[in-house]
């Protein structure tokens, strides 16, 4: 369902079984701020909000420098300094990424819900954007 609603849920091949601590899933859309999303699917009772961690190349350990001491180099080695690269496609790659909690069991009815949450919210796209401008 929410593919149809214009978002990439990176769901594995039939074949592999994934175990999942939270659900990331990707906007395809740029019309709709996350943040407006967010704040009216949460209004829907909805528990979403952007990923918590930062991306692997801007984590302590690469941008602090922490992976050069588990190396095992024979001598003085030119290291790069990682603390200054960006990435840029992937940094704005995670601007659209959203976190949904993982739904364990058999019974399908909060995964209605939410679907039934993302339908009514961007069904209603252009007035929850007006509210919000209106508010700003």
């Amino acid at each position: 369902a929410l593919e149809e609603s214009g978002f990439d849920t990176f769901l594995p091949p039939p074949h592999i079984k994934r175990v999942y601590f939270e659900f990331i899933i990707r906007a395809r859309f740029t019309d709709f701020p996350l943040p407006a999303l967010i704040r009216a699917l949460q209004a829907e009772g909805c528990r979403i909000h952007l990923p918590r961690y930062p991306l692997l190349h801007q984590q302590p350990f690469f941008t602090e420098g922490h992976w050069k001491q588990i190396l095992r180099l024979a001598g003085e080695e030119d290291l790069p300094d990682y603390s200054r690269y960006t990435l840029p496609n992937t940094e704005s790659t995670s601007q659209q990424m959203l976190k949904l909690p993982v739904f364990p069991g058999e019974d399908n009815g909060l995964l209605d819900e939410y679907i039934t949450a993302f339908r009514k919210v961007l069904t209603n796209k252009e007035a929850i954007l007006a509210a919000c401008k209106a508010t700003d």
